[in-house]
């Protein structure tokens, strides 16, 4: 099994890779995610995700899919996790993409982005996955 950090250093080479980190002496903050890609990986099934943003109308070619956002504990509720989402649209992207089945992330996207556009399950990595498409505006 990959650590965080080795997975960290391979996802930063596929394409569109954005990410951003809070630091206060130490890291207390961060998120990350990419291009949605073409192909599956072992945890996602991109072929079908990219699938369900056609039929929406959404092109994945300008859908980011965001991988991973965490916040110490100390540091939630003050703003910094909707801080660190936000920064998706500053990456030129339409659409976040986002897995989850945590009522608390699933909250905070409501929160940074409004209703989703577009709900569906997705259950290669863990039961009762759910995508959810945010539209971002610039």
């Amino acid at each position: 099994m990959q650590s965080a950090l080795e997975e960290l250093i391979e996802v930063m080479q596929k394409e569109g890779f954005a990410g951003s980190m809070a630091i206060d002496e130490e890291v207390i903050g961060f998120s990350w995610g990419y291009k949605v890609p073409e192909e599956n990986t072992t945890r996602v099934d991109f072929v079908a995700i990219r699938k369900q943003l056609e039929l929406a109308k959404f092109d994945p070619e300008k859908a980011f899919y965001g991988a991973d956002l965490g916040v110490k504990l100390l540091y939630r509720q003050q703003g910094l996790g909707t801080m660190l989402l936000a920064n998706i649209g500053m990456h030129g992207y339409d659409a976040g993409v986002f897995r989850t089945k945590n009522p608390a992330m699933l909250r905070l996207m409501r929160k940074t982005y409004g209703q989703e556009a577009l709900s569906f399950p997705e259950e290669s990595a863990y039961k009762d996955g759910r995508v959810y498409v945010f539209k971002v505006e610039l």
